[in-house]
C-alpha cells in the first residue's frame, strides 16, 4: 500500500478546525452542565440520598446511597458503602435531603411517635441522619425515619387496625 502525502493545512483550514473543536468542547460542557442542573432539580444537587430499585450482594435491598455526580451519558453516580455505581435515574428514588420533614419509625422515650423533625445534615461515614426535633437534635439511621408520606400511611394503617379491632369487639358483645 502506498500512503498519500498529506497536504499541509492552510491557516484558514487550521483556524476552522480549531474553531470546530472549540465548539464541540463548548457543546459537551453545556450538555454536562445541563445534566448537572437536571440532577440538582431532581436530587437536590449532589448530596441527595437515594434508594436503588435493584439490589445485589454489594448493595442489599434498602441500602441508601449518596448522589455524587452525573455521567456524560446522564446516569447518576451514587456512592454506596460498598463503592460507587453509575445508575439510570429511573432506577433511583430520592429518600432524604436537608430540610426534609421526618418522623421516628418507632416510639423513643425522647422522641414520641408522630413527632415531626427536620433533617439538618448527614454523616455519610456513619450512615446516619442528623435531625432536629422539638426536644433536641438526634442522630438516627435512615431506617429509623419515615417521610411525611410514610408517616401518613403508618397512621392510616394504625387507624384502620384500631377500627377493625373495635368492630370485632362490638360484634362479640
Amino acid at each position: 500500500q502506498t500512503r498519500r502525502a498529506r497536504r499541509p493545512m492552510s491557516l484558514a483550514q487550521a483556524q476552522a478546525q480549531a474553531q470546530a473543536q472549540a465548539q464541540a468542547q463548548a457543546q459537551a460542557q453545556t450538555l454536562i452542565q445541563n445534566r448537572r442542573v437536571a440532577l440538582e432539580n431532581v436530587y437536590g444537587a449532589t448530596g441527595g440520598h437515594v434508594l436503588w430499585s435493584g439490589s445485589n450482594a454489594d448493595v442489599p435491598d434498602g441500602t441508601v446511597g449518596l448522589v455524587i455526580d452525573v455521567t456524560d451519558n446522564g446516569e447518576i453516580v451514587v456512592k454506596f458503602p460498598s463503592g460507587s455505581r453509575a445508575l439510570p435515574a429511573s432506577d433511583l428514588t430520592l429518600t432524604l435531603t436537608t430540610g426534609t420533614t421526618v418522623y421516628p419509625r418507632t416510639d423513643y422515650s425522647n422522641i414520641p411517635h408522630g413527632t415531626a423533625g427536620k433533617v439538618t445534615s448527614f454523616d455519610d461515614d456513619e450512615g446516619t441522619v442528623n435531625c432536629r426535633f422539638p426536644n433536641g437534635n438526634f442522630q438516627l439511621n435512615h431506617s429509623e425515619l419515615l417521610t411525611t408520606k410514610q408517616e401518613q400511611e403508618r397512621k392510616r394503617v394504625e387507624q384502620a387496625a384500631a377500627e377493625e379491632a373495635a368492630a370485632q369487639q362490638a360484634a362479640v358483645q
